[in-house]
């Protein structure tokens, strides 16, 4: 006899998503850089469950908000 078998730890649905590597931890806190209008700002954020390349966001960041995800 055999079986495939899929473990789930944790799942969530319709929850913010951002890339780890636009995530910037300094002090203890996590920071992303937002795009505000033509300026740019630091934004203090609360993440959540992570995977291999993407973090929930819980807070200080909303859906539809441009975060930087480069730097020239």
């Amino acid at each position: 006899m055999t079986a495939d078998i899929v473990v789930e730890t944790n799942k969530k649905e319709n929850v913010l998503m951002i890339p780890i590597n636009v995530i910037e931890k300094i002090d203890g806190l996590e920071r992303v850089q937002v795009k505000n209008g033509k300026q740019i700002e630091d934004r203090i954020i609360q993440t959540g469950l992570e995977g291999n390349d993407y973090a929930e966001v819980i807070s200080g960041l909303n859906e539809g908000e441009e975060i930087i995800t480069g730097k020239k």
